[in-house]
């Protein structure tokens, strides 16, 4: 019967332990995303919850609008690439791309 000599096995046993460190840091990431995206969606159950009862008027206006404000501004505020020809916040309604001032 044929056995390994161990120069043969040490690199079969660091490829498995090299594996292990793998899988148990994908298990850990998996974990938080997990945990962090329903955490989110609880928060915007919640957030629901209080939009659409009109007993919670005053906690919408004090919960609910100004994190909607926040995030509007946020995504709203963010400068995009836009496609050509389409005008974006900063560019002056007279500002034609690629060409230059005072040549059309």
């Amino acid at each position: 019967m044929w056995l390994p000599y161990s120069d043969q096995v040490g690199p079969l046993v660091q490829t498995a332990k090299n594996v292990a460190v793998l899988v148990g840091a994908f298990s850990l990431v998996a974990t938080v995303t997990l945990g962090v995206l329903l955490s989110l969606i609880l928060l915007s159950l919640f957030l629901l919850l209080i939009t659409v009862n009109p007993d919670l008027e005053a906690e919408r206006r004090v919960i609910v609008t100004p994190v909607m404000r926040t995030m509007t501004r946020w995504m709203v505020g963010r400068p995009r690439a836009a496609a050509p020809g389409v005008r974006t916040r900063a560019e002056p309604a007279g500002h034609r791309r690629g060409y230059k001032e005072g040549r059309d």
